[in-house]
Parts: structure tokens; sequence; C-alpha cells
């Protein structure tokens, strides 16, 4: 069944890419998907980076 194990492995992609649109869109939520995506290696350093830097943006305006 590897044919069934590669497609489940690109359903859980297309979930992270979803996620990852969410939580850019409305950093300090969901932080679960969040570990979700630390957990399975799904969140490079360069989603990192930009994620700090939507967070300092926000923490900016705020203040």
């Amino acid at each position: 069944m590897k044919g069934d194990s590669e497609i489940v492995e690109a359903w859980f992609d297309q979930a992270a890419d979803y996620w990852k649109q969410a939580i850019t869109l409305t950093p300090g939520n969901y932080s679960e998907a969040h570990n979700w995506l630390k957990i399975t290696g799904r969140f490079e350093k360069k989603e990192k980076f930009l994620l700090f830097r939507v967070y300092l943006l926000e923490f900016i305006l705020i203040h």
C-alpha cells in the first residue's frame, strides 16, 4: 500500500500549507497547529523568520 501512504502524505502536506496561511494571517492563534507543523518538520526556517516578522509588525502596530 505504498501508494496510499504517498496520498496520505500529500494530504498532510496540503493541510500544512493551509495551516501556515492561517497562522500567517492571524499570528498568536492556532498554537496546536503551529506545534504540529514543528513536530512533523513541516515548518521551515524561512517560514519561522516570516512568522517572526508578522508577530513583530503586529506588536508594533498594537503598541
